[in-house]
């Protein structure tokens, strides 16, 4: 798909009912500059009308950006395909693979603290209540289902907006760089993530037996709407949640090589401390944007507050600091252990393409 191809693919995608003539005029733009930088737009419009209008926008982004990804990646092959700061986009098929082998690794070997963390941000479990700990790998295999391909569809494209931007802006400037791709990626990603969640959640807290129970049981009673309870909750937390753990793990990364390492990229050791510190410091940051999004996500339609401004101040006013901070200790925990084991993984991933 060359440029004018996927400029005009992506005017006859997005427009699904949710982008305005100036926004669509303002992508194609973005397009024209490289078509990596599309996403920035043409994720952001469905948020208006609904749950329909959400996924149109958001999906017809994700589908350009990995289209754009692939011919971007088979032109760097050629040499076509390098720009002036040299940073060539990756294979499609490999920034599938990285995401999708990373997510399953964190969410196998880290849901139980998940799960935990689930049911003390309820609001129906306290910290030393037995039932924690009962059925604590409930809704593991759908979650794996949904999770995988989601963080697959992250790197897809989390890796060409990155690459783009980092040619287009000044090394000073590389913070933007993976702000903007961190926060691209999530929009693309989040028609996969937020169904999983939803029905991760749900089962953790016992409501289903398994996931086809849960997306049964969701569609029968709330509609294809139910699978995306908690949207815009969830869009909250997860924007500044990648933002700030990417552009942390990028920066202490490139920080690390270039004044302790001369240059040289982390070793596997030193990769799995700086992926737990941008963890950790993600985890506190975003824990009350986590609580919020988990009640939204949990009650579905039944939720009793009106919006995010709502529940914050509703849960503030009802349980306080301790409310919004619910589940911080499991959170952290799991994040900063998680961050280890993902970039760690995405890494040695990473290395075995090379070697191919």
């Amino acid at each position: 798909m060359s440029v004018s191809q996927s400029r005009d693919a992506s005017h006859r995608m997005l427009p699904l009912g949710s982008l305005s003539l100036v926004t669509r005029q303002a992508a194609g733009l973005m397009v024209r500059g490289g078509p990596s930088l599309s996403v920035a737009f043409a994720a952001v419009q469905g948020v208006r009308d609904g749950v329909v209008a959400k996924v149109a926008g958001v999906l017809g982004a994700g589908l350009l950006m990995m289209a754009a990804s692939a011919e971007e990646a088979k032109a760097s092959e050629s040499g076509a395909g390098s720009s002036p700061g040299g940073h060539a986009t990756r294979p499609l098929l490999e920034n599938l693979t990285v995401g999708a082998v990373a997510g399953a690794s964190v969410e196998t070997a880290l849901y139980p603290l998940d799960t935990i963390k689930t049911r003390i941000q309820s609001g129906s479990y306290k910290m030393l209540d037995p039932r924690l700990l009962k059925g604590v790998y409930s809704g593991l295999p759908g979650n794996i289902a949904g999770c995988a391909p989601a963080t697959g569809i992250f790197f897809a494209v989390y890796d060409p907006v990155k690459c783009t931007l980092l040619d287009r802006l000044p090394e000073s400037q590389s913070v933007f760089a993976h702000l903007g791709a961190a926060m691209s990626a999530a929009m693309a990603s989040s028609v996969l993530r937020v169904p999983t969640e939803v029905v991760k959640q749900r089962t953790q807290m016992g409501m289903y037996n398994g996931a086809t129970q849960a997306v049964k049981g969701i569609l029968a009673k709330e509609g294809v709407k139910g699978l995306y309870s908690g949207y815009s909750a969830f869009m909250l937390r997860e924007l500044p949640f990648d933002a700030i753990e990417f552009v942390a793990y990028e920066q202490l990364k490139l920080n690390y090589s270039r004044l302790v390492k001369g240059g040289e990229a982390p070793n596997s050791l030193e990769t799995a401390v700086l992926g737990a510190v941008a963890g950790a410091t993600t985890a506190v940051a975003t824990t009350p944007l986590d609580v919020i999004k988990t009640r939204f996500m949990l009650a579905g339609a039944e939720t009793k507050y009106t919006s995010v401004a709502n529940a914050f101040s509703t849960i503030f006013k009802e349980e306080g600091m301790k409310g919004l901070f619910a589940g911080v200790g499991p959170r952290v925990m799991w994040i900063s252990i998680g961050g280890m084991i993902f970039f760690t993984t995405m890494e040695e991933v990473r290395k075995q393409f090379q070697k191919q």
